[in-house]
């Protein structure tokens, strides 16, 4: 077969692509750079003789972005020299033309008929070579290029022989082997089959006691269900005596009522209840009657309360609103008499302090207390100070040691400045305790505890260092003068606390008391508290003064109470006023009730009017039935009981029974024919004895028959016969099937490996003999010769001049010379495939990358001589090699590049 042309409407990346007017000759080479299209030209010729595949526009590889119908034309002429032309598109679904002298043929999807003696796989194995294939060599190796070009052509699923044929052995041994050696699965089916023999008889007398007691249960049902057939019977018979004798004892007593009723004219418009009605009317009179009487007492009693509130009770609610005002006052007043209590206690206690520390003191005059509110401490403390120093050192020079004056000159500044550090730190501590506390963040006392210590050490080292500054100074004064000016220090500072002291009615003493400043300013500080406790006291004691007075005018109100409390006062004026409030309401609601009662009397009086007039009405009606009301009442409602009682009986039967009149035809003709039942005193009690027999013998059934029940669908103990028995049956067959799949596993296993040797016998020989011509001509003699093993192992080897024997196709082996052996099987195998059809074109895509040139050039002259037998097209994207081969004749077709 060749191809004359090719026009390609879309296709992958081509579009619109025409071979040219010339027809394409043998060797055809399709040159272009990559990405021009030559892998879409390549499965356009493969479409053309075998369909397009996928099938779907969505899956297809090759099918144009942009929606474009993919599809082309091929012109074939056939070794008959018969010209044709091939039309595939993909529309909706793949659609083909083949045409020929003017005839055109459906072809759809299918192969082209003159290329059926070639698969479509077995041609992209064998027809259809890339360099992907020849590449792959590299991975899978020969031995499965082997099994896939000899062993396994046009089926890429199936597996090698040698494999199968091992892998079939390998699981016939896996079912039994003649041998002791491992755990064939008929060897452990034997086992099991004997072990389960072995509980066949225990199984078999358990299956025995059930068989019997299955019979019994058969027995049992038998005879339950004559007995039920039976008990039917009779409760069909009870139901219908059940029926007819309720209708004939209540047909009897509604004519019995019919002929009771007397006069039915009589009875019209008469209430449903004379006697009811005569009382009721009866029963409206006596209660309009006991209404007026209830509503004359009514009005007394209002009329009373309408007189309860007397003069006091006026008087209380006038005040009222006063009086709640002294309760809320009198309320307010008591935390005020707590508090002056409070006041007084500690004022007592302030001053039995003051006495004490007063005691203490040297006094030369009366205490001015006011002069002790007024001194000033600090000043006092260091007068007391100055004078304690200068007692110390005295007025006399010899308690001074030699050279004191010069060592005091010079430690004095050293004392200064130590003295004046400790308050600057004292100071700075002082300041950040204050920030902190204040709130501001404090990297050395972050929390509020911990800058309140920084305070009062603050305050403790500022108070050390002005301390000590002081002795500082006076020791340096005193260290400073001599024995007469130190004596002079004295007298001046005995001085400066007489003058502050002598206000106070105090005596300085003749020698200094450190502790006097102390004792002063605590006396001073509680006359100061005591004098606060006494401003607070003031107010409470005039509020409740004035309460005192309020409560004299209210006593005034209740002159027989006495002299009282101001808190029991307001109790009893509460107590008092609630009365009168009380009593003020009722008298409001009394009046306003009178009024309503008055208009009742008016009402009730005209309905015993009405009510007298109705009961003359009725008792006039009734006159007929007897000589007094009563008796004719009751006549008359026993008539009219009697009459409704009969209709009502009639309805309830019709409504119960549609078939009435034809149950009251029944009972007449039986009772014509004297039927037996209508004579017994009880004829549906007897019949329900019986039912309730028969009833009783059936539960006898049912509990035997559920005992033997529940005693077959109790599980047995152990497996039952029947599934020792299914379980035998079923390892036999297991094993029976095994045997048969071990015999089918081995002789499959011997068929594959025979069949294998008689395909290479019949194929290799020739395929091997032109694939070792064609591996000549392309090592240019080095190799001359292919082979393949006859075990399973079916190794293809390589022999020649070049080699001391036959070497196996595998590395160390080049890649290219690998190829080189593919190709020169592949060209075999063509030649082989299509022998005695048609001549199928070959195609090539890369096949020489790996190749040395000498070789590359061998092989462009094995492909110049195959296409002298059959169309040959050559893929590449190297001009070289292009112009080489259309330099031994080939059509070169150029490819425009992206």
């Amino acid at each position: 077969m060749h191809i004359r042309s090719l026009a390609i409407d879309a296709f992958g990346r081509l579009r619109d692509l025409d071979s040219g007017a010339d027809p394409l000759g043998g060797l055809v080479v399709i040159q272009g750079r990559n990405e021009a299209g030559k892998t879409s030209l390549f499965e356009f010729l493969c479409t053309v003789l075998y369909g397009i595949y996928p099938t779907a526009a969505d899956r297809h590889p090759f099918a144009p972005w942009d929606g474009t119908e993919l599809g082309g034309v091929a012109q074939l002429r056939t070794r008959d020299g018969s010209e044709y032309e091939v039309t595939r598109r993909l529309r909706s679904t793949p659609v083909g033309t083949l045409r020929r002298n003017g005839r055109s043929d459906a072809l759809r999807n299918d192969d082209l008929p003159f290329v059926d003696h070639v698969p479509r796989s077995v041609f992209r194995q064998v027809y259809a070579i890339r360099l992907a294939e020849l590449a792959s060599l590299d991975e899978d190796g020969w031995e499965a290029v082997q099994d896939r070009i000899l062993g396994r052509l046009g089926a890429q699923d199936l597996r090698p022989t040698r494999e199968v044929a091992t892998e079939l052995e390998t699981a016939a041994r896996g079912l039994w082997r003649p041998d002791r050696r491992g755990q064939p699965r008929i060897r452990q089916l034997d086992e099991d089959i004997r072990r389960i023999s072995g509980h066949r008889p225990e199984a078999r007398e358990r299956a025995e006691q059930r068989r019997r007691d299955a019979d019994r249960l058969a027995e049992t049902r038998r005879v339950l269900e004559s007995a039920r057939n039976d008990r039917a019977a009779v409760k069909e018979r009870l139901e219908r005596l059940r029926l007819w004798v309720p209708v004939r004892e209540e047909l009897v007593a509604v004519s019995a009522l019919e002929a009771s009723v007397g006069d039915p004219a009589a009875l019209v418009g008469m209430p449903p209840s004379p006697s009811t009605e005569l009382a009721r009317r009866r029963e409206r009179v006596e209660a309009a009657r006991t209404t007026l009487e209830e509503l004359r007492t009514e009005a007394e009693e209002l009329a009373f309360e309408t007189e309860a509130v007397g003069e006091a009770d006026r008087a209380l609610l006038d005040a009222s609103a006063e009086i709640d005002a002294f309760r809320v006052r009198v309320a307010a007043a008591e935390p005020l008499t707590v508090r002056l209590a409070a006041i007084g206690q500690e004022r007592r206690a302030l001053a039995r302090r003051i006495d004490d520390a007063v005691e203490r003191l040297p006094w030369v005059a009366e205490p001015a207390p006011r002069a002790l509110m007024e001194l000033a401490l600090p000043r006092l403390e260091d007068a007391l100070a100055d004078w304690v120093e200068a007692d110390r050192i005295g007025p006399s020079s010899d308690r001074d040691p030699p050279g004191a004056d010069q060592a005091t000159g010079d430690g004095s500044g050293a004392r200064f400045g130590s003295e004046a550090g400790t308050v600057a730190v004292g100071a700075i501590l002082l300041a950040l305790g204050v920030a902190g506390i204040a709130g501001v963040e404090i990297p050395v006392a972050p929390s509020p505890s911990g800058a309140l210590l920084l305070l009062l050490l603050g305050v403790l080292l500022v108070g050390m260092g002005i301390r000590r500054l002081r002795l500082a100074r006076a020791s340096a004064a005193r260290q400073a003068l001599g024995a007469e000016q130190r004596a002079r220090a004295i007298r001046e500072a005995r001085e400066a606390v007489s003058t502050m002291l002598r206000p106070l009615g105090l005596s300085a003493g003749p020698r200094p008391d450190p502790e006097l400043a102390r004792r002063l300013g605590s006396c001073r500080e509680w006359l100061r508290d005591d004098l606060d406790l006494a401003d607070e006291a003031g107010p409470l004691e005039s509020q409740l003064r004035a309460l005192e007075d309020e409560t004299a005018r209210f006593a005034a109100l209740l002159p027989e109470r006495g002299e009282a409390t101001a808190t029991g006062l307001a109790a009893i004026l509460n107590e008092r006023l609630q009365g009168a409030r009380t009593r003020a309401t009722a008298a409001d609601r009394a009046a306003s009730r009178l009024e309503r009662v008055e208009q009742l009397r008016l009402e009730a009086q005209e309905r015993q009017t009405a009510a007298m007039a109705a009961l003359r009405d009725l008792e006039a009606r009734l006159a007929p039935f007897g000589d007094s009301a009563d008796e004719a009442a009751e006549e008359a409602e026993r008539s009219l009981a009697a009459a409704r009682e009969a209709e009502q009986r009639r309805a309830r039967l019709e409504a119960r029974h549609a078939d009435l009149q034809s149950i009251e035809q029944a009972l007449a003709a039986a009772e014509s024919e004297g039927v037996a039942w209508l004579s017994e005193p009880d004829p549906v009690g007897r019949l329900e004895a019986e039912l309730e027999d028969r009833s009783d013998a059936i539960e006898v059934w049912l509990a035997d028959e559920r005992t033997l029940a529940s005693r077959l669908e109790m599980p047995q103990e152990g497996e039952t016969l029947d599934a020792l028995e299914g379980q035998l049956v079923q390892l036999r067959a297991d094993r029976e099937r095994l045997r048969r799949e071990h015999d089918r596993l081995w002789i499959l296993s011997v068929l594959v490996d025979e069949a294998d040797r008689r395909v290479r016998e019949t194929h290799q020989p020739d395929i091997l003999r032109l694939a070792g011509e064609n591996l000549r001509l392309l090592t240019g003699g080095r190799y001359d010769r292919l082979e393949v093993s006859d075990d399973r192992s079916r190794e293809l080897r390589v022999s020649g001049p070049a080699l001391d024997g036959p070497r196996e196709v595998a590395e160390p082996l080049s890649t290219g010379t690998r190829e080189q052996v593919y190709l020169a099987l592949r060209l075999a195998l063509v030649a082989h495939l299509d022998e005695g059809g048609e001549r199928l074109p070959l195609f090539f895509d890369e096949v020489f990358v790996n190749w040395d040139p000498e070789r590359r050039e061998r092989g462009l002259d094995l492909l110049v001589r195959t296409a002298g037998e059959r169309q040959v097209f050559l893929f590449t994207c190297h001009p070289d090699w292009a112009d080489r081969a259309v330099a031994r004749g080939a059509t070169r077709w150029r490819l425009d590049g992206p």
